[in-house]
């Protein structure tokens, strides 16, 4: 027989490749966000043989979906530095996959609830998503990707007589 229990006993599934050589378990509900769970497997389970499987068990938690409550600045141009407010982000930065559009961009440094980055080159100016995807799942929220405020670096030429139409 399986057996999936958290919290409380969870109806499943049990379904064989075409083989017979892999077992698939299906929680017929869904699973609690951020819960522990064991799966036991007992000798109840035969191989195609007939034999019956040694009793194991497997112990796993689940994963909550990460949410975005603010992006700040919510507006700014390439380069701009952005934290993302949230729950559920993944601790290490590079388990937080961020996306500006489908624009890649790195996290500089992440805890469960923040994440910092940088808007990442080669956006077009105007309103795009910002998703964050980890183990649990994936969020969007909204950025608006500003142009670059224009800095006049030289002017030529550097002087003119009046009157002279240059």
């Amino acid at each position: 027989s399986v057996v999936l229990q958290g919290t409380s006993s969870v109806d499943v599934s049990i379904n064989a490749s075409e083989n017979g050589l892999l077992l698939f378990v299906v929680p017929k509900q869904k699973l609690l966000a951020g819960s522990r769970y064991v799966l036991t497997l007992t000798r109840q389970i035969t191989d195609t043989s007939g034999n019956p499987l040694e009793t194991v068990s497997f112990e796993f938690n689940t994963v909550a979906a990460p949410t975005i409550a603010a992006v700040a600045p919510a507006e700014g141009p390439v380069g701009t530095a952005v934290t993302i407010l949230g729950q559920n982000f993944d601790t290490q930065p590079q388990l937080n996959v961020l996306k500006f559009g489908a624009t890649p961009a790195l996290v500089l440094s992440a805890t469960a609830t923040q994440l910092e980055t940088i808007v990442p080159a080669g956006l077009a100016a105007g309103a795009v998503a910002v998703s964050v995807t980890t183990r649990g799942g994936t969020t969007t929220s909204s950025f608006v990707v500003e142009n670059p405020v224009p800095v006049v670096s030289s002017v030529a030429p550097s002087s003119v007589r009046v009157g002279s139409g240059a």
